[in-house]
């Protein structure tokens, strides 16, 4: 990753990612990152040649008034710049529910996807920086994976989700918050330790940054490359698939060779 002007790299990146999409949502929780993306959607507006701009938010009502107060947050800042506003409320949770983070990730893109349809936007862009992408790596390197694992989080997805700022870091975006004097709102769960990836960015990842810094850079410029090769080994590999095995379960496939058939999980 070149160290380039942060409004620089988000156009960029932005612009690459939007392609000839016009009308783009923006998936804000109230956090540094959304925030910062929301002022920079509006910024460079222009640039990005965008017609329509939507905001949305959802509210996962686990912590009550605070959850209550980042709706809010959301929801001035989005009629600041006269943006549609979209906000779903859920409920029948609580943050010792079982399972609470995949529930609410699949609740969010649900919502976010239902708002594309309806709405007519052609995408919606979440705020995923590099730290995101470094902490994503490391989990699934600790779980055991492989290359295409290391692609980490893709900047865009087939269901029209992107990621513009997958190349920012989060202290180069609160840098740029408060050189502008852009507040937002803090979520004290992403300090709950009971939880993994939390417990890999307060504590693993902080301490190697400490150790050599520049290493949450290093780790999310790992994604590109593996992203790179992948891109290379898949189309062999699955032809390579199609000619010489045979699926015997989701899972699982045999390998044909000189009537011998080795039994192959795949990964």
């Amino acid at each position: 990753m070149k160290s380039i002007a942060l409004e620089d790299r988000f156009v960029s990146d932005a612009r690459q990612l939007i392609g000839a999409k016009r009308n783009v949502l923006l998936a804000i929780s109230g956090g540094a990152d959304s925030v910062a993306m929301l002022h920079l959607f509006h910024l460079l507006r222009n640039e990005l040649k965008l017609q329509r701009v939507g905001v949305a938010h959802v509210n996962h009502g686990l912590r009550g008034r605070e959850s209550e107060a980042d709706a809010e947050f959301v929801k001035r800042h989005a009629e600041r710049y006269a943006l549609c506003y979209y906000e779903k409320r859920l409920g029948g949770k609580s943050l010792e529910s079982c399972g609470i983070e995949a529930w609410a990730r699949h609740a969010r893109y649900a919502y976010f996807q239902e708002l594309l349809a309806a709405h007519s936007y052609d995408a919606v862009a979440t705020a995923h920086t590099a730290n995101d992408q470094a902490e994503t790596i490391l989990m699934r390197i600790t779980r055991g994976t492989g290359i295409k694992g290391l692609c980490g989080i893709k900047p865009g997805r087939k269901d029209a989700v992107i990621r513009p700022m997958l190349h920012i870091t989060r202290a180069q975006i609160e840098q740029w918050l408060a050189k502008r004097g852009h507040p937002f709102r803090t979520d004290q769960t992403n300090a709950d330790t009971r939880y993994t990836r939390n417990r890999i960015r307060a504590g693993i990842l902080a301490d190697l940054e400490l150790a050599q810094p520049g290493s949450i850079v290093n780790i999310a410029e790992l994604a590109d490359q593996a992203e790179y090769v992948w891109a290379q080994l898949e189309p062999e590999l699955s032809e390579w698939r199609r000619q010489y095995t045979r699926q015997t379960a989701p899972e699982a496939f045999a390998i044909d060779k000189s009537g011998c058939i080795s039994q192959t999980h795949a990964r």
